[in-house]
């Protein structure tokens, strides 16, 4: 059980370095894996009641590793857009602008590839038996979060 619990606090502090540096007008840094998941401590909680291997933890920190190699340079152009810098001058270049929002759902779109790639990768490593227990344990823990009713999906 400490042996999890070790790994889950790892997990969460390399995620939090991940975050490290990215531009705050762009919300969350892309290299959050809890954006476009439940409730980190939701996913914690799940992981920490899967009975995870030594080798199935291995490769989850493999594959946050190399999720996050991959999303660092897209997260560090995409805090460098300066579309709010194109937005706030005295005249605005309505081509320029529109090429930075172009250049910013480009990246946002790579970022979420990648991410949800990692997703596939972490359910191939599960058994069936834990990506059921993972998915019953998310869903009971969102019928829990505080502003959301019992049984309503976000």
């Amino acid at each position: 059980m400490l042996k999890r619990t070790n790994f889950l606090l790892t997990v969460i502090a390399g995620i939090s370095l991940c975050m490290s540096g990215f531009a705050l007008a762009f919300g969350p840094h892309p290299c959050d894996f809890s954006q476009h998941r439940p409730d980190p401590r939701c996913m914690g909680m799940a992981m920490q009641n899967l009975d995870l291997t030594d080798d199935q933890q291995a490769a989850l920190e493999k594959i946050k590793d190399d999720t996050c190699a991959q999303i660092e340079p897209l997260a560090a152009q995409l805090g460098a857009s300066e579309l709010y810098k194109a937005l706030s001058g005295e005249e605005i270049d309505q081509a320029e602008v529109a090429a930075k929002i172009a250049e910013i759902v480009e990246l946002k779109s790579r970022i979420a590839f990648i991410r949800l790639n990692s997703r596939l990768a972490v359910a191939l490593i599960l058994t069936p038996e834990q990506r059921q227990k993972m998915s019953e344990e998310i869903e009971a823990c969102r019928d829990f979060q505080p502003g959301k009713a019992p049984g309503l999906k976000p």
